[in-house]
């Protein structure tokens, strides 16, 4: 193409030679003027195929070499143009390309879900179902395995503008999918704290979701075979190896392995980057523990459970990484109770008397005391649950009968320790030590049938709902139906295999 208004009407032809090892039809071909007289172009058609190498090395020497040369010293502006040069500006642009879209995926999941490994697996995840998706685009299009049982004919060159599209599209659905897996299973574990349970959770229940759209979009793609053109039909079968892949190999299979192994190093954010990424939680508000990055740390078995001094000199049972520990509440304790009482009283006393009873030290101390004397009777046993050194709730036994192998569990949390499993994980150590060390049969817990948190833990612990004891509790003037769940000391073996 040339610009200027240098270019003479009269001038009726344009010469050019590529060199001796590059021959072009059309070398002294008349060139064609726009209606303004400042335009030409000059048609040029090589001998080698737009798709051969030779043809993009001509451009290349055309662009770099003859052309700036050629126009030494005159005014008019020569460019290259056509199929082949537009394709060449393609697959030059195509890796920037690929950068910026997974870049800003990455970028997108880091914010949503505050972890590193997330967005690193997610890329990881994208690169491959894109290289297999070539894969088996290049082996159907151009090596022609099944073209022409699809009646596309013999194979032939791969259109460069497949891979933009290839890649845009493919990460919309994979990042779909991967937000429906990691979101699930970011609601499982803050609950639970049990990584293995999060991680079958999180596939068991999206992969419906994720199979039938997938399902959808194949039949859809593969539609496209039937147009007969090939290009349309090239699209379709990428797009639907692609929704394949994705739906049916990497997310079920590949993501829930690396999400198992990484364990919880796959929530791991560096403090200095914690600081700068916003919060903006995917999923339920509740779901985005307040007090500390996601996720909490997996549950410990029961080989970990192992007893350490506090430092209060008395023994403490780690629950994790996260500083909670679960620790014998004591009389001498009524102080630190009683401002653990303070700051969620209203909330704890919707369904625990301890906040009417306990308004003072000596309330507190005599709550204390009457579950250590409880203790000291093998009826009832007392545990606090520490986070960092503070007390934020607890658990209990009550109801302790350990000739006839049966006892009632119990537990309170203030708000603010709300969301993390805490209770699920403390529950899980003294059930251990209820069925294991003192041979309890049957574990039992009881609950007002409006304590929706109570309850929600009595089902993550495996319990079965065993029936509804009306208007039994009178709370605050008004009575209560309270739900009976329970566990027998064979299921909780087996589910303690399990996790």
């Amino acid at each position: 193409m040339a610009q200027g208004a240098a270019l003479a009407r009269h001038e009726r032809t344009c010469r050019f030679r590529t060199g001796p090892d590059t021959r072009a039809e059309g070398a002294e071909r008349e060139a064609t003027y726009g209606t303004g007289g400042d335009t030409a172009y000059l048609t040029v058609v090589p001998e080698p195929s737009p798709q051969s190498k030779r043809t993009s090395d001509l451009v290349d020497r055309l662009r770099e070499d003859v052309l700036p040369r050629a126009g030494t010293g005159t005014s008019p502006d020569v460019r290259v143009g056509g199929v082949t040069a537009g394709y060449d500006v393609i697959v030059d642009k195509l890796p920037l390309f690929v950068g910026v879209v997974i870049g800003l995926g990455c970028l997108l999941l880091l914010v949503g879900f505050r972890s590193l490994a997330v967005p690193l697996e997610a890329a990881a995840m994208n690169v491959a179902a894109v290289a297999a998706t070539f894969g088996a685009v290049v082996a159907i299009f151009q090596w022609g395995w099944g073209s022409d049982v699809l009646g596309l004919g013999a194979g032939g060159p791969i259109d460069p503008f497949l891979p933009v599209i290839m890649v845009s599209v493919l990460f919309v659905l994979s990042m779909d999918h991967q937000v429906f897996l990691v979101s699930r299973r970011y609601e499982e574990w803050p609950e639970t704290g049990d990584n293995r349970r999060a991680v079958r959770v999180g596939p068991a229940e999206t992969s419906r979701v994720i199979d039938s759209a997938a399902v959808i979009m194949i039949s859809v793609f593969l539609a496209f075979v039937l147009t007969g053109d090939r290009v349309i039909a090239m699209l379709g079968v990428a797009l639907a190896a692609a929704a394949a892949l994705d739906a049916f190999v990497l997310r079920p299979l590949l993501a829930p392995a690396l999400m198992h192994l990484l364990g919880g190093a796959d929530g791991w954010l560096p403090r200095p980057l914690g600081r700068i990424v916003p919060r903006v939680g995917i999923g339920p508000p509740e779901a985005v523990p307040p007090m500390r990055g996601w996720p909490p740390p997996r549950t410990p078995r029961r080989r970990t459970c192992r007893p350490r001094r506090s430092s209060d000199g008395m023994y403490a049972i780690p629950l994790g990484d996260d500083g909670a520990e679960l620790r014998p509440l004591e009389p001498w304790h009524a102080e630190e109770f009683l401002a653990h009482l303070d700051r969620g009283r209203e909330f704890i006393n919707q369904y625990v008397p301890f906040g009417a009873r306990a308004t003072d030290v000596t309330g507190a101390r005599e709550v204390l005391q009457r579950y250590a004397d409880w203790r000291a009777a093998d009826t009832a046993s007392l545990h606090g649950l520490w986070l960092d050194d503070t007390l934020v709730g607890g658990v209990l036994t009550l109801n302790f009968d350990a000739a006839n192998g049966s006892c009632e569990v119990g537990c309170w949390l203030e708000p603010a320790a709300t969301g993390r499993g805490l209770v699920t994980r403390a529950m899980r150590v003294l059930i251990d030590w209820a069925v294991e060390r003192r041979g309890i049969h049957r574990v039992e817990w009881v609950a007002a049938s409006g304590n929706g948190p109570s309850i929600d833990v009595a089902r993550r612990l495996g319990m079965t709902r065993d029936g509804v004891r009306r208007e039994a509790h009178l709370h605050h003037g008004v009575r209560h139906d309270l739900e009976v769940w329970s566990v027998l000391a064979p299921e909780w073996r087996a589910a303690h295999e399990e996790r």
